[in-house]
């Protein structure tokens, strides 16, 4: 009897206790894309491709409106090298300044960002790596947030590319939320510029 309980037990559980459980999983999976505006959406994801060498950032426009995309700062973490032939810098901005209509994309590469963020190692290195990209819509500016993807690379070339899971904890980034430095004047004027002439 005792086993009869405990499988009708079992099975009670796996019937209510299941959707649960995935519920929860999909809403921390998807916690960290949701927009702060539900009109603006703009997702991000870093794309490798060991045989043709790319290491891209791929943002995507899944919104309506035109987004001003002004740059991308990846900060790296749990810093795994040697033989460095300079100061890791942990963080690097890449300036992309350009605009991405809706349902359009546009890719850049990190690998360079990457290896100087690094401190250009000479042998093989790993890292974490996220990405937080400043974009401006509606005359608002937002920042979208990249999941954490664990790097690994020689020198230029990237090797693997693995996506942290939502119950593996991340080390802390290298800038936190909403330290990542001003505008500079340039940016400032490119906004302004662009958001007058395609009006």
């Amino acid at each position: 009897m005792r086993w009869i309980d405990s499988a009708i037990g079992a099975r009670l559980f796996m019937l209510a206790g299941g959707p649960a459980c995935l519920a929860l999983r999909f809403w921390r999976r998807n916690a960290h894309t949701a927009p702060t505006n539900p009109e603006v959406d703009l997702r991000s994801e870093l794309t490798f491709n060991r045989s043709q060498g790319f290491l891209d950032l791929v943002l995507v426009n899944r919104c309506r409106m035109k987004l001003w995309v002004v740059d991308v700062t990846l900060e790296l973490s749990a810093l795994e090298a040697r033989y460095q032939t300079c100061a890791p810098t942990a963080t690097e901005t890449i300036k992309l300044r350009q605009v991405i209509g809706p349902g359009q994309s546009l890719r850049a590469s990190c690998i360079t960002a990457l290896y100087n963020g690094a401190g250009r190692p000479q042998e093989e290195y790993a890292f974490m790596v996220s990405a937080r990209t400043r974009y401006r819509a509606h005359g608002d500016l937002f920042e979208q947030v990249l999941r954490p993807c664990q790097v690994r690379m020689i020198a230029l070339s990237p090797i693997a590319v693995r996506r942290i899971r939502w119950y593996e904890k991340p080390a802390q980034p290298a800038l936190p939320a909403g330290a990542l430095p001003q505008l500079e004047p340039a940016d400032l004027k490119w906004l302004d510029l662009e958001t007058a002439a395609r009006r």
